[in-house]
């Protein structure tokens, strides 16, 4: 499986946080500091199976980037997750509502980011082989909860 992610934040010390627990897991993370640089990415043929997005970003927002990305036929297929300070139950029903494919929330828990990028990739690649359902992936999940803050957690079965 391409373990390609693109993560997208105007702040970078959230690029390196997400970076350092991605790597952790062997997945490859290339960044992008705002919306024209993804896009500018995208068009140079920067491949990720998945793209962390933020929201609220200078220049192009998060919705518009996803929208764009969304109309060119070339990135049908990356999977896209929100990934923003804006938490309300709004905000999180809009960002569902427009289609990506998780919506994850700032403050995060870095063990539990892993996780949940883990299972979009997996529905991914059982999409691919035809072997992944979603109650599949919903069982497997609960399966996984990730411990409070203060408790280790391995994610290496994964």
């Amino acid at each position: 499986m391409n373990k390609v992610v693109m993560v997208v934040d105007d702040e970078p010390e959230i690029i390196r946080i997400v970076k350092i627990a991605l790597v952790l897991e062997n997945y490859c993370v290339i960044e992008a500091t705002n919306g024209e640089e993804c896009l500018s990415m995208l068009e140079s043929n920067e491949n990720p199976c998945l793209i962390l997005l933020d929201i609220m970003m200078f220049g192009i927002t998060g919705y518009d980037l996803f929208k764009k990305i969304r109309e060119n036929e070339r990135f049908k297929n990356i999977k896209i997750a929100f990934f923003s300070a804006m938490a309300q139950n709004q905000d999180i029903e809009k960002g569902l509502a427009l289609g990506v494919d998780d919506y994850i929330t700032k403050p995060f828990d870095p063990y539990e980011l892993v996780v949940r990028v883990t299972n979009i990739l997996k529905v991914v690649e059982g999409k691919r082989h035809g072997e992944v359902s979603k109650e599949n992936i919903a069982t497997e999940t609960a399966s996984r909860i990730v411990p409070g803050r203060n408790q280790q957690v391995h994610l290496r079965n994964l």
